[in-house]
């Protein structure tokens, strides 16, 4: 379905290294699962056992419903902790309180394993974005402490991540870097450009945008440089937009009272579909707020599907992915605050096929070189064998 797959594909790799897995997530009515209690729903989906709660979430809420979703899910949670049969539970942030099955696992079931993985840096990047109220912040912290320190080990996504495990727990303590997954096989290359979509044409130059539409992402910015190319009468450019979140209304009602007909926005869809149309557009935007939290503390989906499909990657975040895209010379970067730059890094694109072309190349190599799923998830199942105790030839 739409969204990130990093557990599934985790999920499938111990399974086929003869592991049982079970997956604690939220109910998705396209599951096809058995309600088995109050909001609990359970089955198994491609040898993977899936308990599900039926707790609303959406990134639409405001920050107060979040949070009690949050907290719903995380108490939840705490009942496979005593029932289900497990050697090691693995709990994967955001947000936070993720946490919480793992350090009770580690009170009531202190010879189990747990170990606990950071997507991004909890609480750092809420904090940065505009959460100042204590109620929250303090137990964010004080959860934050708990998971470092009652977990027998921790992956990070990221180097600057891993360094900031490194930092808040024992200097001991088992700390692997597993980037976020290149699904080079559902993402690839098309030797076609060009797409069909509802107010696009197949001559358009496209620049993608894949992801939700929330505070973090700073989508603004792309309206900004939207409203360049505009005032430059450039008519060759469309930028798309994929997804849903809490801002996407306000998006779509600047767009419209400014008159941006180059923004396109539609909804998410799968992964099969949205690979297809991703591998022949012009270039994939990897925009995200100016925050500094944001330079060395997430790492998106969406990077990673970008480079698979082999196009060119505009970014305007600093940090580890601007220094990525350098290194591999797979894209451009561009000043957050400069919606000129932006607008000129997508008219270079648009106006040279072969300098895509060869950045689109170099992307890929990157993807499977790189971060190829079965390189990372066969890592982490080392990982994570090496903290229970297993060893496999």
């Amino acid at each position: 379905m739409a969204g990130g797959t990093r557990s599934y594909e985790m999920s499938r790799t111990f399974i086929e290294r003869g592991h049982d897995v079970t997956v604690v997530c939220l109910y998705n009515p396209k599951l096809s699962l058995k309600k088995v209690g109050l909001k609990k729903y359970r089955g198994k989906i491609d040898g993977i056992e899936i308990i599900a709660y039926d707790v609303p979430y959406s990134n639409k809420m405001g920050l107060a419903r979040r949070t009690l979703s949050f907290a719903e899910f995380a108490l939840r949670s705490l009942s496979p902790v005593l029932t289900e049969k497990y050697d090691l539970l693995l709990a994967s942030s955001t947000p936070i309180s993720i946490a919480l099955a793992g350090i009770f696992s580690k009170i009531v079931k202190p010879r189990k394993k747990f170990v606990f993985e950071v997507r991004d840096l909890w609480p750092d990047v809420p904090i940065a974005l505009g959460v100042k109220n204590p109620l929250l912040t303090i137990p964010m912290r004080i959860f934050e402490w708990c998971a470092y320190n009652f977990s027998n080990g921790c992956i990070g996504l990221s180097s600057e991540m891993v360094e900031g495990i490194k930092k808040r727990s024992s200097r001991l303590k088992p700390v692997e870097l597993i980037p976020n997954l290149a699904d080079t096989e559902t993402f690839k290359p098309s030797p076609e450009r060009g797409i069909d979509l509802k107010g696009v044409n197949k001559e358009d130059f496209t620049a993608m945008f894949t992801g939700a539409h929330g505070v973090a992402n700073g989508l603004d910015k792309i309206l900004d440089m939207a409203g360049v190319l505009k005032k430059r009468g450039i008519k060759n450019i469309k930028i798309i937009l994929i997804g849903d979140g809490k801002m996407k209304p306000e998006l779509m009602k600047r767009a419209s009272d400014e008159g941006l007909d180059n923004v396109k926005f539609f909804d998410p869809m799968p992964k099969i579909e949205l690979s297809k149309l991703l591998a022949k557009s012009g270039a994939g935007l990897m925009i995200l707020k100016d925050v500094p939290a944001f330079y060395y503390g997430t790492s998106p989906n969406k990077y990673f599907d970008y480079l698979s499909c082999g196009i060119p990657i505009v970014t305007n975040i600093k940090g580890w992915i601007s220094d990525d895209i350098a290194e591999n010379k797979c894209g451009l970067s561009v000043d957050a605050n400069d919606a000129g730059a932006f607008a000129d890094a997508l008219l270079f694109l648009a106006s040279s096929p072969h300098a895509c072309m060869e950045m689109g190349k170099r992307a890929r190599k990157t993807a499977e070189e790189k971060y190829s799923k079965k390189l990372l998830t066969n890592r982490a199942a080392v990982f994570l064998e090496s903290i229970a105790g297993i060893k496999k030839s």
